[in-house]
């Protein structure tokens, strides 16, 4: 595959009691963390949410990897920030700082730094959402999102290789700190190319190709409650572009490349499915988008009054990446390649030649556009990922399994 850059978020739950439990709590048979001789006890939210993220940190930082936090540096004695020891601090604003553990050499803004990194924070809105829908926690602890960030990967042996680096984090957390996933934790992945930011080119051809793909090949290949999820719904029906799918203004989108390719090749064609119209027109105004902030703004759920619209299960950031948030959070790592994989083949055929990329975008607009339903293999052929069909195909399997319901009660066990 081309050359690119990529960053792995990965949201999870980590385990937390505070005092009055701690005391009459008898000592578990697993004592991870929070049951570990290290742990932290408090009735204070904000110091429970640190000290889960200090955890994290904490088992990162000791087996060897690069890691960073935020901190506060007037944290009072009893706050977990106060008795931290990095190896490095870079102040940041205010009175934060980032927090720093076996620190690499690196050059960039402060701003840039945390990319060097496993970046440990967390998430609030995943909390939030579980208390509006009283997703039922695992029982004897309180819970708190947490978020990891993977330095920007670009090694090929590292991406080519099933995410050693990455393999190791999660055995290592798994093994040390008591995890619970639910349908609000995502599986995040950027995607840039090698030394730039994301061109409004590449960027709208590969729009353009997740808007065809979303439905018969990305939904297929992770669980199917994900697209409920507060923050990953779908840009096929839920933006802002697919809910007025109307080119930008001033551009005639009919005289694209992308575009002629298009209607050449389906010129006369029969068998297509009722909404193909739809489909074209909404392809148009990806294919006509100005520039990144535009696309990325219409990519959004449109705005309702005063409430600003969220974002969708693809995004484009602040960074210069396009964001996919389709898959649900998970510690199997051979997932988590395969699904970088996905993210990297589009990639490749976004940024590739004008004539291959018209090309492709017919060949999935064609079978996406069929009267007949065509299966997820199909397209993951078309992509040229047959090769992860094999562990599709097992996760897939679990969701009619273990995997049924991503909002169960349950610990992670310990990894393999």
């Amino acid at each position: 595959m081309s050359r690119c850059r990529i960053g792995i978020e990965l949201e999870f739950m980590v385990a937390f009691h505070d005092h009055e439990s701690g005391a009459k709590r008898v000592k578990p048979k697993d004592d991870r963390w929070p049951d570990s001789s290290n742990a932290f006890v408090g009735t204070n939210d904000i110091y429970g949410n640190k000290a889960c993220q200090k955890a994290i940190s904490a088992v990162l930082a000791g087996i060897g990897l690069p890691t960073a936090r935020m901190g506060d540096t007037d944290a009072m004695p009893d706050d977990p920030d106060h008795a931290d020891r990095p190896d490095r601090v870079v102040p940041v604003r205010g009175k934060r700082e980032l927090r720093i553990w076996n620190p690499v050499s690196a050059s960039g803004s402060v701003k840039e730094e945390q990319f060097n990194y496993w970046f440990v924070t967390h998430e609030a809105s995943i909390v939030s959402v579980v208390n509006e829908r009283s997703i039922t926690v695992p029982a004897g602890y309180r819970w708190y999102s947490t978020e990891i960030t993977s330095p920007i990967l670009s090694d090929q042996q590292e991406l080519d290789g099933g995410l050693p680096t990455l393999r190791k984090a999660l055995a290592g957390v798994q093994n040390e700190v008591k995890i619970w996933l639910n349908s609000e934790c995502g599986l995040h992945v950027h995607i840039s190319p090698p030394d730039a930011e994301l061109d409004i080119v590449v960027a709208r051809r590969l729009t353009a190709l997740i808007f065809l793909l979303e439905r018969p090949l990305l939904l297929r290949v992770c669980h199917s409650g994900r697209s409920n999820a507060a923050h990953a719904r779908l840009i096929s029906s839920d933006s802002d572009i697919a809910k007025n799918p109307v080119p930008s203004a001033g551009l005639c989108a009919t005289y694209l490349y992308e575009v002629v390719e298009l209607r050449r090749t389906l010129h006369g064609s029969k068998s297509r499915c009722p909404d193909e119209i739809h489909t074209f027109q909404a392809v148009c105004a990806i294919l006509s988008a100005p520039d990144c902030k535009s696309l990325a703004e219409r990519l959004r759920v449109p705005k309702v009054g005063g409430g600003g619209g969220g974002k969708c299960a693809l995004a484009l950031s602040k960074f210069g990446t396009a964001e996919f948030r389709y898959p649900e959070a998970s510690f199997d790592v051979d997932y988590v390649s395969s699904w970088v994989n996905v993210v990297r083949r589009i990639f490749a055929i976004a940024s590739g030649p004008d004539a291959e990329y018209a090309a492709k975008l017919c060949e999935i607009y064609e079978l996406a556009t069929r009267d007949v339903r065509m299966g997820w293999i199909n397209f993951a052929k078309a992509i040229g990922l047959g090769d992860e069909a094999s562990v599709f195909k097992k996760r897939i399997s679990r969701y009619g399994a273990d995997l049924k319901d991503l909002d169960q009660p349950t610990v992670l066990p310990r990894a393999n």
